[in-house]
């Protein structure tokens, strides 16, 4: 007898149910299976492999800035070259420039060839208009380019009005730096920079200048003429060349322009702090400060004020490093916080104005690269930048007359042409 499940089906029914349930499944999976393999199979993507062409090592190329010390010699072993090859080329190098002139500051470059291959070339350009190539020949040994520049001497005449500075004023003109590091220089003598320059004041300048074949500035030359006006004080000074080969700038009476002493020692330096009762940054009292300090970067050069002869050559207390000079009539100057003291510069030793007898620190009591700078008389501290100082020579004779033709020629000049006035000689 049959038994009977749920929802009315018999035992038989259900299990012939399953049955083709299952061979259904089977069949279906039969189908897919079929038509996937009749599915074409994919492309797999194509891998290109680009191969390139290696390029040539190009030559190691090396820039070396000389130090203070440095010998070329020295420097081409420190980059690897054999000492006997080195020597080699810097005695190349000797038949046409002194080697040992390399001064701090210079670039040296240094070409090899490609992986660590032998010494091409050395390159130096000891002046704006002279390039030197020392280079390697087929046969290993050393030949040396000597290319000088043909330069036209031009006589430029600029002028302005100040505003800010001088420095960036007179430079903003197209005066050559170095034109306008001499006016300062010029000046520097009886112009107290800080306090009587000021914007709305006006310079004027006749100077030489060297020009390329295509007509670049190379380097600036002399100034024959320049005129600052302050406030409405003209101050003309024309420059001449004595009967005994003395050069100097004179004022249009053919009175020198130079003081005994230069009021600023220092070029392009900052007057921090001036002569005077004053609080002092370090000991926090109030006490008389003997002298101006000029902010100014480590290793500034600092001049000779006058000449003179050293007395002081040493360290000193708080002012550090520290020089005294005495001078003509009674005058001496102080120089302090220094971060070295030239080389010859020790006591009974004669100095000329100008001179660099040592350069700006900060040692001793000090909060900062500067320099203390100090004008005695008869062993008393004055102010450097109040004193009357004597004038330089005074022209008499024939040298007046000449000087005052000059003074004549300068003047037409500068009537003829609001710029460049005078084209003269090509140099060899």
């Amino acid at each position: 007898m049959a038994g009977i499940w749920p929802f009315g089906f018999t035992f038989d029914a259900q299990r012939a149910a399953a049955a083709a349930l299952f061979l259904g499944g089977i069949a279906t999976l039969l189908v897919i299976a079929i038509d996937a393999l009749q599915q074409p199979a994919p492309v797999p993507a194509r891998v290109v492999i680009k191969i390139e062409e290696l390029r040539p090592l190009g030559p190691d190329v090396r820039t070396v800035e000389v130090e203070r010390g440095d010998t070329l010699t020295g420097i081409l072993v420190e980059q690897g070259i054999d000492a006997v090859e080195a020597r080699n080329a810097v005695a190349a190098l000797s038949s046409v420039y002194e080697p040992t002139a390399i001064r701090a500051g210079e670039n040296v470059i240094v070409t090899f060839a490609p992986e660590g291959s032998p010494l091409v070339s050395i390159a130096l350009k000891p002046s704006a208009e002279r390039d030197l190539l020392v280079r390697r020949n087929a046969d290993g040994s050393f030949a040396v380019d000597d290319n000088v520049k043909v330069l036209t001497v031009v006589e430029a005449h600029a002028s302005g009005t100040i505003d800010g500075s001088l420095y960036a004023s007179v430079k903003a003109a197209g005066v050559p730096e170095a034109v306008v590091i001499s006016l300062i220089h010029i000046y520097s003598y009886d112009v107290d920079f800080q306090r009587e320059v000021k914007s709305g004041d006006k310079f004027d300048l006749l100077y030489t200048t060297y020009i390329d074949d295509a007509g670049q500035t190379i380097r600036g030359g002399a100034i024959a003429y320049a005129e600052l006006t302050l406030g409405r004080t003209k101050r003309p000074l024309y420059r001449f060349t004595t009967s005994d080969t003395s050069t100097d700038y004179f004022t249009a009476k053919g009175w020198s322009g130079k003081r005994q002493l230069m009021r600023t020692p220092i070029d392009g330096a900052r007057l921090s702090s001036k002569f005077g009762m004053r609080r002092h940054p370090i000991l926090g009292y109030t006490k008389m400060h003997k002298g101006v300090d000029f902010a100014a970067p480590r290793g500034t050069p600092v001049m000779a004020s006058g000449n003179g002869v050293v007395k002081m050559a040493r360290w000193h207390g708080g002012y550090g490093n520290f020089v005294e000079l005495t001078h003509a009539n009674g005058y001496a100057t102080g120089y302090g916080h220094l971060s070295r003291i030239a080389r010859g510069i020790k006591p009974g030793a004669k100095v000329r104005q100008g001179q660099v007898i040592a350069y700006v620190g900060t040692t001793g009591r000090s909060t900062g690269p500067h320099l203390h700078y100090e004008v005695m008389l008869k062993s008393r501290q004055i102010n450097p930048m109040g004193v009357k100082l004597p004038t330089g020579r005074e022209l008499t004779g024939k040298d007046l007359l000449a000087f005052q033709a000059n003074v004549a020629r300068i003047q037409t000049v500068l009537a003829s042409e609001p710029s460049q006035v005078a084209q003269a000689r090509v140099l060899p």
